[in-house]
């Protein structure tokens, strides 16, 4: 019954003013800190920083060389272009390789760590397969993983938390590519009842928290907003379930992109952290192709021994899952000829959804 009401429909949002929302309701300080360099490099050698590294590739022109010279004829080749030409032979590993393979020999720019990325992107079919298995990292799974960085407990600028806290210090890194429109892939983060039907869902109960949705702008005018989520996610044998209350922050970077922020604190973790990065993936005419959601987290239960592969296997669970949902909800709202919804840099996701 109490979690009932806790769950219940959402109220209109409370609007915010910045100084009060970070002084008596959440501190931003308490989402995922950026790496240092030197948590960013293993035995002298430097880890890729996924969402510094995104934003840089999905703007790229693939058709210049590393030293981005041009010739006279020179037409330009964005991601966007590349993933329009070769999705069409996803789905057939030879034919994929041969195309990608030609592309290579055309794109200078196209080097072989892009056109890795491409294909670990774009190839999905084992994802939409019966048998697909989260716990495993398939080369057609349509998930982008590449090494963790470890959390440094000694940086000094951070807030407390992050200094005195226990627990597992891996970040992991993953990017998925969404081809559906923003209401669907809005619709799909917050459709939480969806959640339990997502492949190995372990979710027992999940929803917002009743009356904590917050709308405002920020120090630098960006529009935000805020709510409560809780949840129930069961346990294997011999342990049960733990509850957790998490801060759900959306956001815009300064470059205009939607940023979502989890972080979780309570007696049953040590420390839970997702940053959701979302950007767009554009062709040579300025036209979406499709959007990309670039994710680090980092999560370690207080008591039960997990392992990198069990919180790997969680949230390769929730990012696929949610892919598959965002595009069917895609393509069912194309079929009922509704318009794909327009990207608008700053402007804030529809939240309806969490009063239904």
């Amino acid at each position: 019954m109490l979690v009932a009401f806790l769950l219940a429909a959402a109220a209109s949002p409370q609007s915010a003013c910045w100084d009060d929302f970070v002084a008596k309701t959440f501190d931003p300080a308490l989402c995922l800190p950026k790496p240092t360099a030197q948590e960013l490099t293993v035995d002298g050698q430097a880890l890729v920083y996924l969402p510094k590294e995104m934003r840089v590739w999905v703007v790229r022109d693939f058709a210049l060389s590393a030293n981005g010279k041009a010739s006279t004829s020179h037409q330009p080749w964005l991601l966007g272009d590349i993933l329009r030409t070769l999705r069409p032979f996803k789905d057939d590993p030879e034919k994929f390789a041969q195309e990608l393979a030609a592309l290579q020999q055309r794109l200078p720019g196209l080097d072989g760590r892009s056109a890795t990325w491409v294909s670990e992107l774009l190839r999905d079919t084992m994802l939409h397969h019966e048998d697909w298995d989260p716990d495993e990292d398939e080369p057609d799974d349509g998930l982008l993983l590449t090494p963790a960085w470890e959390l440094d407990r000694k940086v000094p600028e951070r807030h407390r938390f992050w200094q005195q806290r226990s627990g597992d210090d891996s970040v992991f890194q993953l990017a998925v590519l969404y081809f559906a429109d923003s209401v669907a892939i809005c619709d799909t983060a917050l459709d939480f009842e969806q959640y339990k039907q997502h492949v190995d869902n372990r979710y027992d109960e999940i929803g917002m928290v009743a009356n904590t949705l917050e709308q405002g702008s920020d120090a630098a005018g960006r529009s935000f907003a805020y709510y409560k989520l809780f949840y129930t996610w069961d346990l294997p044998f011999p342990f049960s379930s733990y509850d957790c209350d998490a801060d759900v922050l959306i956001h815009f970077d300064a470059q205009n992109n939607l940023m979502t922020e989890m972080s979780a604190r309570g007696d049953d973790l040590y420390w839970a952290c997702a940053q959701n990065l979302f950007l767009p993936v554009l062709d040579r005419n300025g036209e979406q192709v499709c959007a990309m959601m670039v994710q680090q987290f980092g999560f370690d239960l207080d008591g039960v021994p997990d392992s990198k592969g069990d919180r790997l296997q969680a949230y390769r669970s929730q990012v696929g899952s949610k892919k598959i949902f965002a595009e069917a909800r895609f393509q069912k709202r194309k079929k009922e000829d509704k318009p794909a919804a327009a990207n608008l840099p700053g402007t804030l996701p529809d939240l309806s959804i969490l009063n239904r």
